[in-house]
């Protein structure tokens, strides 16, 4: 599977924006930097004709959210479509059986 067939990927922007806003494509999105997983959420920070985006994404579980923080930390400069056809699998842990 793709990073861009996980649920709910990508995620969009939050933060508080004024009338003029434009959000960015996934083309148009560059990752900037990776700002902390907390349990299964992932928030990071792309970057679009000098203005920042905070994205926050919810991953099935805080192990594939340990993983997908670590594949955008390697990939700072690609576009959210970029890393989306990077390859990802799926690892949930549900009460100890190993889904993929």
């Amino acid at each position: 599977m793709k990073i861009r067939e996980l649920e709910g990927w990508p995620p969009q922007s939050s933060g508080i924006r004024d009338g003029s806003y434009i959000a960015p494509t996934m083309q148009q999105a560059i990752l900037k930097e990776v700002v902390r997983t907390h349990h299964n959420w992932v928030t990071f920070v792309c970057s679009f004709e000098g203005n920042d985006h905070t994205y926050d994404f919810q991953a099935p579980d805080k192990g594939d959210a340990l993983r997908i923080e670590k594949i955008l930390k390697s990939n700072i400069g690609k576009s959210i479509f970029e890393i989306g056809v990077i390859e990802f699998v799926l690892i949930t842990s549900r009460g100890g059986a190993v889904l993929g």
